[in-house]
């Protein structure tokens, strides 16, 4: 049996390659400022959700010495498919065309087992690739969820 490789922090290099292998892929989202917010040093930043954006559109906080802080949101729900997991299924799908025997791979198609987004955009990106995708769903999902999956483009929605 093969080991799996042991997975670590990315380096600058490995992530700026990842960029430019998915760059035609996905959508360049926007960067905004939420401004500028006071915290006292040990505490933990607390910030009122903006009505659009979830805590996951919270990207990094720069910060100085007097305890004020710049809140910066990166838009990934404007991804074709509302998340960030675009990028990450982009990313899979060319590193995998990019390796040695990697078309062959892809020719057999692709699965993955989700109960919503990624699923959805794991499809999506097969679809831009002419892969087929098939996609493994619990039974509890709902029927939004698997339509949303089918209509991005899975050949297959399968429940567990």
């Amino acid at each position: 049996m093969q080991q799996s490789a042991q997975i670590g922090i990315p380096t600058l290099d490995e992530v700026q390659r990842c960029g430019r292998r998915i760059a035609d892929s996905i959508e360049r989202t926007p960067l905004v400022s939420l401004g500028t917010h006071l915290m006292k040093l040990g505490e933990p930043v607390r910030i009122r959700r903006h009505d659009s954006c979830d805590s996951s559109d919270i990207s990094r906080a720069r910060g100085s010495a007097s305890g004020e802080i710049e809140v910066f949101l990166k838009l990934e729900n404007k991804q074709k498919c509302g998340s960030f997991k675009s990028r990450a299924a982009a990313s899979y799908l060319s590193a995998i065309a990019e390796r040695d025997g990697g078309q062959e791979l892809l020719r057999h198609g692709v699965v993955t087992c989700s109960t919503g987004s990624f699923g959805q955009c794991l499809a999506w990106q097969a679809k831009r690739m002419g892969v087929r995708c098939a996609v493994a769903i619990p039974d509890f999902t709902d029927a939004f969820r698997r339509r949303l999956i089918v209509a991005a483009g899975a050949d297959d929605v399968v429940e567990l």
